[in-house]
């Protein structure tokens, strides 16, 4: 529970978006993934 917490308020100092390069190729195992993975560009608030 704790580093759960620790990562929430890490995370919370940062906004998300796509990398350009980012193709998007799902693949159906139970639920929806990212073939390749998604490419996160992190920006420090």
């Amino acid at each position: 529970m704790e580093i759960k917490m620790a990562l929430a308020l890490i995370l919370k100092k940062f906004s998300f978006e796509l990398s350009p390069s980012y193709v998007h190729a799902p693949y159906t195992v139970i639920t929806m993934h990212p073939q390749f993975g998604a490419h996160l560009i992190l920006n420090k608030i």
